[in-house]
């Protein structure tokens, strides 16, 4: 299975790295690549990579960050909301129409911090304690190996956009 992800710029991704790091130290949880996945689910390389070419021209873009939040699924553990904006709302509908037959992904933009099993006043700490920047960047978009095991994920392409 693979999935898409916009990743953020150098300097975004490593303010991130450090929030995800620290968590996974103190949380004994796995570490990943900051991210936010714009499609999910899907099973042909080849469209995978197609689709994410088809976003080529597209450039480097800003999104506003809204809130933190928590749920019980784990991929979603404790995570920034972030505004559906136009570019990740272009992304996410160029990328849908190259790839075949996945209509069940719903897109709705975040990052994760940390997925772990935590009980909902640890996830409510987690969010406490942290401060968020009101905007971050996002300059590639990434296809990737996506399994159940984080430790598995492997990034198998990359464009840079513009």
């Amino acid at each position: 299975m693979y999935s898409i992800w916009v990743e953020p710029t150098a300097k975004d991704a490593k303010y991130l790295i450090q929030i995800i790091r620290k968590l996974a130290k103190k949380y004994n949880s796995p570490t990943f690549n900051p991210h936010i996945t714009v499609y999910s689910g899907v099973r042909n390389v080849s469209a995978a990579k197609s689709a994410v070419r088809n976003c080529a021209d597209m450039k480097e873009f800003t999104v506003e960050t809204m809130d933190l939040d928590f749920s019980d699924n784990l991929w979603k553990t404790v995570f920034i909301n972030v505004e559906k904006n136009q570019e990740l709302k272009q992304i996410h509908n160029t990328i849908k129409k190259g790839i075949p037959l996945n209509a069940k992904y719903e897109f709705n933009p975040h990052i994760s911090l940390i997925y772990k099993k935590l009980d909902d006043s640890q996830k409510q700490g987690i969010i406490d304690d942290l401060k968020i920047k009101s905007k971050l960047t996002f300059d590639k978009i990434t296809v990737v190996v996506s399994s159940k095991n984080v430790e598995k994920w492997e990034v198998i392409d990359r464009i840079v956009l513009k």
